[in-house]
């Protein structure tokens, strides 16, 4: 890969727990060009193998850091949230101490953003095993371009666009152009007053544009409403 990888991963007693962490490490080693570990300050001597591979690594970059949360799904967010915050490099890949990549999928997952450089993020096939039977199979965001507002979500469990920063986007989006606002607006007092009713026209667009503006689930659903009861009176009328 031409584009620098930075891989991350978080730990916390994978030991006891017989986590195959050292294989998901090594597994991903190949394709990373830094990888960075975040440890829960294991107790059980997870830290101390860490420590050693660490140190015959240069790729290795290890910390520790409290876990903070009221439930383990919390915990794990916030470890993950940290450890991504310290990773560089045009990509960053999220992975997990029992998640291991097959060495015959190393060279695709090294070509995809060769492949796609437009794409941001990747969804790619997961498999859960028990044992040696694969009993789920699904899709994760795994792999994704280092952008701050795409991270790990949910207990960690994949990555992506948090809610608030989602807004936060289409809002941008939205009032990239005044031309943005001025369209949107037209388009919905158009709508109506093709239907004749002009007084709720403008209600319907001032609506719409209040609700682009905070986002407000009521507000859009109100204005899809509106126009509804626009077009049941317009057929009444007719």
């Amino acid at each position: 890969m031409d584009k620098e990888l930075c891989c991350y991963l978080v730990t916390k007693d994978v030991l006891s727990q017989e986590y195959p962490f050292l294989e998901a490490i090594y597994s991903m080693l190949p394709i990373c060009n830094k990888m960075i570990i975040l440890d829960g300050y294991s107790k059980d001597g997870s830290f101390e193998i860490l420590k050693t591979i660490s140190s015959k690594n240069k790729k290795i970059s290890l910390y520790q850091a409290e876990w903070i949360g009221k439930t383990f799904g919390e915990k794990i967010l916030y470890a993950s949230k940290l450890a991504r915050k310290k990773c560089n490099g045009q990509y960053i890949f999220q992975f997990q101490a029992n998640e291991i990549i097959h060495k015959d999928n190393t060279n695709l997952l090294e070509s995809l953003p060769e492949i796609f450089p437009k794409y941001q993020t990747f969804s790619l096939p997961y498999m859960q095993f028990l044992r040696e039977i694969p009993f789920t199979g699904e899709h994760r965001v795994r792999l994704h371009k280092n952008l701050e507002f795409i991270g790990p979500v949910g207990d960690a469990w994949t990555s992506g666009i948090e809610k608030k920063d989602l807004k936060n986007l289409i809002l941008k989006d939205v009032f990239r152009s005044p031309k943005n606002i001025v369209f949107n607006a037209f388009i919905v007092l158009l709508f109506n007053l093709s239907l004749s009713i002009f007084s709720l026209s403008i209600i319907t667009s001032c609506v719409f544009l209040l609700s682009l503006v905070i986002l407000n689930e009521f507000l859009i659903l109100f204005l899809f409403v509106s126009i509804i009861l626009s077009s049941i009176n317009f057929i009444i009328s007719i």
